[in-house]
């Protein structure tokens, strides 16, 4: 067992003194949850990987049955059911009787609102080979880019049995739920790219998949726009406003992207209003990708 302790404020380090010796200790300047898995992934010596976040908690049969799952199925890479603290599973539109095998190629997975979680993964090590490591610069979604890439690449089985439980009452607010302005604007910003990698993938190939993912993409570009308008970035503002239209949005995002374009003053002091200003990082973002649009 390798613990990465990314560079904790607690006494991570003191509680597990006892054990060192049986598990391997790795103390790292904060980088990030991306970062730690793959400190991990790279400091491992086995074939087979498995990830358990510090909050959450596996059952003990979880990788008896995953192994066995693998060995039937000849897959490199097995997901199952995740719950909530009460039980309750998270991804209940996952669950069928026994097994399920995705095989290499098949996004249409992703269109589900849940993909299945990290924490759930066992997978041989060449699927970081095939589909690369966890995005560094995303901040969140990187689980949802992780999942897509190992849909389209190397396929997966589903092991319908609830072996995880996930912790989901937390005493201080988490990577997702940090409400200021400049957190939302660079949540929003993970979204979108991991979407449009998603439209990239399915192409021409799954042209649902790809317009499920247009969609999706669209949403979080208007969002960002909102948030830019209301931290007063006006050209950023209307570019995402602009991007968003290209991407297909209709409906709210639409209207959201068209007052941001067209009566700015109006929308910067509405969105200034909603999403009053919180002492925070200034905002970044990567160039805006329009090499998607090929695939409308």
């Amino acid at each position: 067992m390798i613990v990465v302790d990314d560079g904790s404020t607690d006494l991570t380090r003191r509680v597990l003194s006892p054990l060192i010796g049986r598990i391997r200790y790795l103390l790292t300047p904060y980088g990030g949850v991306s970062c730690a898995r793959n400190t991990g992934i790279a400091a491992c010596r086995s074939d087979w990987i498995a990830f358990l976040d510090s909050d959450d908690v596996w059952h003990p049969e979880k990788l008896v049955h995953q192994s066995l799952c693998v060995s039937a199925t000849s897959m490199c890479a097995c997901f199952c059911v995740c719950t909530d603290d009460s039980g309750q599973p998270l991804n209940p539109q996952l669950q069928t009787s026994g097994i399920r095998v995705h095989e290499a190629g098949d996004v249409s997975v992703t269109r589900d609102e849940a993909h299945p979680f990290i924490q759930s993964l066992l997978c041989h090590r060449s699927v970081f080979t095939d589909c690369g490591m966890f995005d560094e610069s995303l901040s969140v979604a990187e689980d949802t880019l992780m999942f897509s890439r190992i849909a389209m690449t190397c396929g997966f089985v589903f092991l319908s049995e609830p072996l995880v439980t996930i912790e989901r009452t937390r005493d201080a607010a988490g990577l997702s739920d940090s409400a200021g302005p400049h957190a939302a604007f660079r949540r929003y910003d993970c979204y979108r790219r991991v979407q449009e990698e998603i439209i990239g993938r399915a192409g021409s190939a799954d042209t649902q998949t790809a317009a499920t993912a247009r969609r999706r993409a669209a949403y979080f570009a208007s969002r960002q726009a909102e948030l830019a308008c209301a931290l007063g970035m006006k050209r950023q503002a209307k570019s995402l406003a602009r991007h968003s239209q290209s991407l297909g949005a209709h409906g709210r995002d639409r209207i959201r992207n068209g007052w941001i374009r067209h009566g700015w003053p109006l929308a910067k002091r509405h969105y200034q209003r909603k999403w009053p200003h919180i002492t925070e990082a200034a905002p970044t973002s990567p160039p805006i990708t329009r090499a998607i649009a090929e695939s409308r």
